[in-house]
């Protein structure tokens, strides 16, 4: 992957103490399931061959 495409992820939160691991999983905030922030395809359309 070119180094330009990337981008910089933000720092990892962990849940906090009272908020117990059982209940992580299915916790909006805290849960693991990266389905939800899959990359998209993005279909870039050039008008004219010169906006390159």
């Amino acid at each position: 992957m070119d180094a330009s495409a990337m981008v910089e992820l933000p720092t990892y939160e962990y849940a906090p103490p009272w908020l117990p691991p059982a209940e992580r999983a299915h916790h909006q905030d805290y849960n693991n399931d990266l389905q939800d922030f899959m990359a998209r395809s993005v279909t870039l359309v050039r008008d004219k061959v010169s906006d390159a």
